[in-house]
């Protein structure tokens, strides 16, 4: 099965945070970056960690033991610094423009993709990790000469730390059909200078790691929805600096997502966003339209800061109105308005999904929707005051309502 989907929400993870609004390099929230996902050099002083850790639920065959291929996905940082030709040196600097174009100081990210296998449970013997990828990657200095008719203004050196990065795996049987699946991720590179400021030591670091993992034989378990059977040894699962997620299409389960962002099974990136921002925390229709209101100068200065970062800029510029007012979000038609009568039962369709003792006088009452809302799973909840609540006046003025699900009601009356 693809892994195309994964792989588009594992990109925006990827490039969290790269280059934030107003996409130039003398902006100050893009003076510190390199925030998530962050795997520093083994040994470094600053306190940051050096390895993260998956732990995850196999569903098994016995007769056909599940094969396992993963890959390790992150960012190595290139810096990219611009220098202007002195009298007997070249001198670092911000940024110079040379034959009309400016060239700015920026650290670059690599994209790096890791693949490794994990063998049967029969293949490692329990309790006991076995190493599944060794990776050196080399280092490198490349050099650009900035000249203007024939003479040479300034340089732009590129610089690249050696990385090397080891994962190890574990498979613990817990049952005929359930498997435990431990993988650790280390970042065992070279760092000179264990006390070097975390500028210097991020340029040996994993940025943005996460795990892309497809199962054959077999079928991940979800740790945010465990099946009754597997619920015990889900909450035994201790995942650290990743947050396991089902993904692909919608019912699959053959791919997990281990982001450094919490996630919900199945992430998806929405139909209407037209590229990378690189600053999901923030609202595509904002940033479209705060984009759009840059002055040519600060547009100047974003294209000049990144490739990434220019074609923010220019898709926004060439943004249509239609695609715009995508953005603005959408309506949808529900079965309850505000203002309608609806009677709560409390027996779903697919049998009672509450815990709570107070079900039990509520099941059977009749109340009045006071608003709808969907949660970020992009499922409706119904808020409701109850009829015979002799507060609901009192409710309905702090705002203090109960939540339902749309197939925990039934229509009295619509809304007039």
């Amino acid at each position: 099965m693809s892994l195309e989907r994964a792989r588009r929400v594992a990109d925006a993870v990827l490039y969290e945070g790269y280059v934030l609004y107003p996409y130039r390099a003398s902006a100050r929230k893009n003076r510190y970056r390199w925030t998530f996902g962050v795997v520093m050099p083994r040994g470094w002083s600053g306190g940051e960690p050096s390895s993260m850790t998956l732990e995850c639920l196999v569903e098994t065959d016995a007769a056909a033991p599940p094969a396992i291929e993963g890959l390790l996905r992150f960012l190595q940082i290139e810096r990219r610094q611009v220098q202007a030709a002195g009298i007997d040196a070249f001198e670092d600097a911000d940024s110079i423009t040379v034959a009309g174009e400016e060239h700015v100081s920026w650290d670059e990210g690599l994209e790096r993709e890791l693949a490794f296998t994990v063998g049967a449970p029969a293949a490692v013997a329990p309790g006991t990790a076995t190493r599944v990828l060794d990776a050196r990657l080399d280092g490198g200095v490349r050099e650009t000469p900035l000249a203007e008719r024939g003479v040479v203004l300034g340089r732009v050196t590129r610089t690249r730390r050696p990385l090397a990065a080891t994962v190890t795996a574990a498979l613990a049987p817990l049952s005929p059909t359930l498997t435990k699946l431990t993988l650790t991720v280390d970042n065992v590179s070279a760092l000179a200078d264990v006390a070097a400021p975390r500028h210097e030591a991020v340029q040996a670091a994993l940025v943005g790691a996460h795990l892309l993992l497809s199962v054959r034989g077999g079928a991940f378990v979800s740790l945010l929805d465990p099946p009754a059977h597997a619920r015990a040894h889900a909450g035994g699962c201790a995942s650290v600096g990743l947050f396991p997620v089902l993904a692909g299409e919608p019912g699959s389960r053959a791919h997990l997502f281990a982001s450094p962002i919490a996630l919900y099974d199945h992430p998806a990136i929405a139909a209407e966003s037209p590229g990378h921002t690189f600053d999901g925390a923030e609202i595509d229709e904002l940033l479209a339209l705060s984009t759009r209101a840059l002055g040519d100068d600060e547009k100047r200065q974003a294209r000049a800061t990144d490739p990434r970062a220019a074609e923010v800029i220019d898709r926004a510029d060439r943004l249509s109105d239609d695609a715009l007012l995508a953005l603005h979000g959408k309506s949808r038609t529900a079965a309850f308005a505000p203002g309608s009568r609806v009677r709560v039962r409390l027996q779903a369709p697919s049998g009672p999904r509450r815990t709570d003792a107070q079900d039990m006088f509520l099941d059977g009452r009749v109340g009045v929707i006071e608003e709808l809302r969907e949660d970020f799973d992009g499922q409706t909840h119904v808020a409701i005051i109850l009829e015979d609540d002799p507060a609901a006046e009192l409710h309905r003025w702090y705002g203090r309502h109960l939540h339902f699900r749309p197939d925990e009601l039934e229509l009295v009356e619509a809304a007039p």
